[in-house]
């Protein structure tokens, strides 16, 4: 079957272009884009190119530019240029580049769409995309989603390649003719998923062949899974989760008795912006003492006697926060930094008081932070007995109002830190320490 035929015959299987109606190619220069443009306009579809400059390799990026340019002149056809500061943006919201250049470049698709009536947008994401994502997810840690990763359409994402690899799109590209850009950063095997493409991939097909189409079926296998999964999770919150007072109520004796209890916690929790870790402590949890209360950034979960209680957040400044470990910056309630760091890296344990130096190893996670309660105390970092902190808050001179704004650090139901004012005893470092979690908070 020739190349095109059979990228005409994935895209009616699955519903993804109507040939009536305008699409948009995804094109960078590359070959997999450029052959999906040049197939996609030989199949007679109505098609408009967008391409994005994020400037991160140089003249490069702009010798791609003036390429894609040259491509639509040669088709004639409508092309969209956007340019992006990837760099900046990725320090503004402290993701990776990586991450940051997808959520520009899909934010923008979506403008487009919506400006110009786009009934898609065509990527050229092909099989060995896909079994890389999937060995990728596995590799970083995933569940049954990350398995089943790409599908044929997302949303207005359509991706007409998933049903060929990026052999065929090469030999098709060497048919045809059709030049292309090089992107050499594809070779430099320090990015994850290029040592995958030419160390992992190529070894894994020594002992299968056909390892990449074993990998797409695998997932096409576990995207059906998912279909299953998620129909029994819906069943079996029917059963343990109700509504009353406006409050999503979770039975803890219906929830331990389902198949998977973590897991059907987790599926029910995530939704609501809970993590793994706090989720974890939530169902450590389900047997101890009721009144606990764990938040996510727009939600809190009560432990009562039977149920779990799921609420919205109101007032957050009478609520406490759970911080997981791997955190290295919260905004609410209040801006702290979280950096580990190795003893040696300190020259002077003399900081302000903005910033904590404690013992890593002496802390237990999640940590807690909220306002102080009738009954805490701590002892302070210098001092040999224990102090409660309402007679601390007096030594200090700290007015009611200046109270209700200060914030205590918990690990294991232990201060660990009275926040800009000081730290106790138990967790502050000494001889034995080697790992040190520094906390900064917002300049006093």
């Amino acid at each position: 079957m020739k190349f095109a035929e059979k990228i005409r015959i994935f895209i009616e299987k699955n519903n993804l272009l109507d040939i009536q109606l305008p699409v948009l190619v995804a094109v960078s220069g590359g070959v997999d884009s450029v052959v999906l443009l040049d197939v996609l306009v030989d199949l007679g579809y109505k098609c408009s190119v967008a391409h994005c400059n994020f400037h991160l390799r140089g003249q490069d990026s702009d010798t791609d530019e003036i390429f894609v340019k040259n491509i639509a002149k040669k088709y004639a056809i409508p092309l969209y240029i956007r340019h992006f500061d990837t760099v900046g943006e990725a320090k503004k919201s402290r993701q990776s580049i990586e991450m940051t250049a997808r959520n520009l470049r899909y934010e923008w698709f979506d403008l487009l769409v919506k400006e110009f009536d786009f009934q898609a947008v065509a990527v050229a994401h092909h099989k060995n995309d896909l079994a890389e994502t999937v060995l990728l997810n596995i590799v970083r840690g995933t569940g049954i989603r990350g398995i089943s990763a790409l599908k044929p359409k997302r949303d207005k994402i359509v991706r007409p390649f998933l049903c060929v690899t990026r052999s065929e799109i090469e030999s098709y590209a060497a048919e045809k003719k059709l030049d292309f850009r090089i992107d050499c950063t594809n070779s430099d095997v320090e990015i994850v998923r290029n040592r995958l493409r030419h160390n992992v991939l190529p070894e894994m097909q020594k002992i299968n062949s056909a390892v990449v189409e074993k990998i797409c079926q695998f997932s096409e296998f576990a995207s059906d899974a998912q279909k299953i999964y998620d129909y029994a999770l819906q069943q079996i919150e029917k059963n343990i989760c109700f509504e009353k007072n406006s409050l999503k109520h979770i039975d803890i004796q219906q929830l331990k008795k389902s198949p998977a209890p973590k897991t059907v916690l987790f599926e029910i929790l995530k939704n609501y912006g809970f993590n793994s870790d706090i989720i974890e402590n939530i169902y450590k949890n389900l047997d101890l003492q009721s009144g606990k209360i764990f938040l996510s950034e727009r939600y809190k979960i009560i432990k009562d006697r039977d149920f779990l209680i799921l609420s919205e957040i109101e007032n957050i400044d009478s609520q406490q926060f759970t911080i997981a470990e791997n955190i290295s910056f919260i905004k609410k309630p209040i801006e702290i930094n979280f950096e580990i760091l190795d003893k040696k890296d300190i020259a002077s344990l003399k900081m302000p008081e903005n910033i904590a130096l404690l013992d890593f190893e002496k802390l237990k996670f999640p940590l807690i932070l909220r306002h102080w309660q009738i009954g805490d105390s701590f002892k302070p970092l210098g001092s040999n007995g224990v102090k409660k902190i309402s007679d601390f808050f007096i030594n200090q001179h700290i007015s009611i109002a200046e109270k209700e704004k200060i914030w205590l650090l918990f690990s294991d139901e232990k201060l660990v830190w009275v926040v800009n004012y000081r730290i106790d005893d138990r967790f502050k470092i000494d001889k034995k320490t080697t790992k040190i979690l520094k906390l900064t908070t917002k300049n006093l």
